[in-house]
């Protein structure tokens, strides 16, 4: 079979009629950030002695060197007919190097299919000085600009630089990337802001969020609740963006490491403290996309600024913006810019392999609430 679903492989395994061995020739698709689905599948596997196999699709990337020696795909040679980096689909590069891809598939072969144990470092934060709280300014789309510190506006984040596996779900990104946000209330009380919002698309409530601010001396306190009101929508992220100044190009943090790690991709990575370098952590796919995100984090720290969850939370420090990544077709097109940009996520979905089969499992999309 190929690309066949967990669902359908179940029905097949328990079909009492047909006892002949299964073997998969596709299962998992490696085109860009992807593989998030090996887990599920190998679990399966080695359940069941029906189950004989199962091929990745494929070896490597088919990415080959123009005159100017830049790697390229499909359309880049001004052909009529092509699919694009659809044939950038390896578990390795074009010149053969590793992928995390890679790393989680080598874990499934080892294996190793137990998740590294969540440990938490989260603790109720320290009690702040506010007699001369920061200075800020609350915008109209509830958005907070820090005044005199090199900090950018803190603003909420729904969207990720879309990865390959988002293909089947670009309706849905499309409606949320063209939603409205609409201050149902709000209000200051001495340090402490209080907002009421709803996510908007032609006047349907997606989304019902509740963000707070407190303001300290040199600190900010974000808090955010949220509940999904329209059923069965795929929403990539949610969470809050800022991008501060690019001195701040190493990180500790405290999470899934050192390889990228998101819910349902993260074989290959271990908890624990990681120093990271803000440009290293951007992951090299041809065609750019998400990356470098760090599930079930506890804190990271940055030259001059810390960022503390009370509860476990995913972020990615990148030197490129989501919008930048988003609009390159290659990693060459991206434009230098002088900021690392941050998202910290109440929740990230998963990554799981919908270039070329199954949607990503419900079970790893966002929680409701």
């Amino acid at each position: 079979r190929m690309y066949p679903s967990l669902a359908y492989l179940k029905e097949m395994i328990n079909d009492k009629e047909d006892t002949r061995p299964i073997l998969l020739c596709e299962y998992s698709h490696s085109m860009g950030n992807s593989n998030g689905d090996l887990k599920d599948y190998w679990d399966l596997i080695n359940e069941n002695d029906i189950l004989m196999g199962a091929f990745v699709w494929e070896f490597a990337d088919h990415a080959i060197y123009n005159k100017e020696g830049k790697l390229c795909y499909g359309g880049d040679f001004n052909e009529t007919l092509h699919d694009g980096n659809f044939c950038c689909d390896g578990i390795l590069t074009a010149n053969r190097e590793y992928k995390s891809n890679t790393y989680e598939l080598l874990e499934c072969y080892k294996g190793n299919l137990n998740y590294d144990k969540e440990i938490s470092k989260c603790k109720t934060l320290t009690e702040l000085p506010f007699d001369k709280p920061l200075k800020v300014k609350l915008n109209s789309d509830a958005s907070l600009s820090i005044l005199n510190k090199d900090i950018s506006t803190i603003k909420l984040n729904f969207l990720r630089a879309i990865i390959d596996n988002d293909s089947w779900a670009k309706n849905d990104i499309d409606i949320i990337k063209n939603s409205k946000i609409k201050i149902n209330y709000s209000n200051q009380i001495n340090n402490a802001i209080s907002n009421d919002i709803s996510l908007l698309y032609n006047n349907e409530e997606l989304l019902k969020l509740n963000l707070n601010y407190t303001l300290y001396n040199n600190a900010i306190d974000v808090s955010i609740s949220y509940e999904i009101k329209k059923d069965n929508i795929f929403i990539q992220r949610v969470g809050v963006e800022f991008d501060i100044n690019k001195k701040n190009d190493k990180f500790i943090f405290f999470g899934y490491g050192k390889n990228e790690s998101y819910i349902d991709k993260r074989l290959s990575s271990k908890i624990g403290e990681y120093q990271l370098n803000v440009k290293n952590n951007f992951v090299n796919n041809l065609k750019p996309q998400e990356s470098g995100s760090h599930y079930y984090s506890s804190y990271v720290i940055f030259d001059d600024i810390r960022i503390d969850g009370i509860k476990p939370f995913s972020f990615n420090a990148l030197p490129y913006s989501r919008e930048n990544i988003e609009s390159s077709k290659h990693i060459y097109d991206l434009n230098n810019e002088d900021r690392t940009f941050v998202s910290l996520d109440v929740n990230m979905s998963g990554i799981g392999t919908g270039s070329c089969g199954p949607h990503l499992l419900e079970k790893y999309w966002i929680k409701k609430s």
